[in-house]
């Protein structure tokens, strides 16, 4: 028997139970799969189902330029990625929210710093015509500021953690981080 599916939100243990099953899987990049790029059609399974098959036939054959099969990781590579992706998120989170703030103070003329002491500046930033900031702004600032300082202790127990890994760590893979 011969399975293939895209790869995508589902992960990757839909593969590694194929295979502990005893099938052979292909999990394929959506990206190289066929698409009619004029028509504009619903993507159902009913539509897609015939062609994926003969492209799951045609492969099964040794056809080469079918698809884009991904290589899949193995359960410690997978794990051993968990670390930098949550580093990468929280930094992408943090990001978020202080161009938020940016944005906000943006709106009504006002800049900030968004170092040092932030709660001072923001206490003491005025509008473009010297106006205080109004309430409910001052209010959401502060809120979304709350949000920043968990996520920046966040970012630096995980960087620490990282260093501690990449020093510690005696696996070859990592050579190439650590130079």
């Amino acid at each position: 028997m011969v399975s293939c599916y895209e790869a995508g939100r589902d992960g990757l243990w839909r593969h590694r139970f194929f295979v502990s099953q005893g099938l052979e899987n292909a999990v394929v990049d959506s990206a190289s799969l066929e698409v009619h790029r004029r028509s504009r059609r619903a993507k159902t399974d009913r539509l897609e189902v015939p062609k994926r098959l003969t492209m799951l036939l045609r492969h099964a054959a040794g056809a080469k330029k079918v698809w884009s099969v991904v290589r899949v990781p193995s359960v410690a590579e997978e794990d051993r990625r968990q670390l930098h992706r949550e580093l990468l998120t929280t930094q992408r989170d943090r990001t978020r929210v202080v161009n938020r703030i940016k944005g906000l103070l943006a709106g009504c003329g006002m800049r900030l710093g968004l170092q040092g002491e932030v709660e001072t500046q923001r206490d003491e930033v005025r509008q473009w015509d010297g106006a205080p900031r109004p309430a409910a702004l001052r209010a959401r600032l502060k809120r979304a500021w709350q949000k920043v300082q968990p996520l920046t202790e966040q970012l630096g127990s995980l960087e620490a953690e990282r260093r501690v890994a990449l020093r510690t760590s005696e696996e070859r893979v990592l050579e190439p981080v650590r130079q």
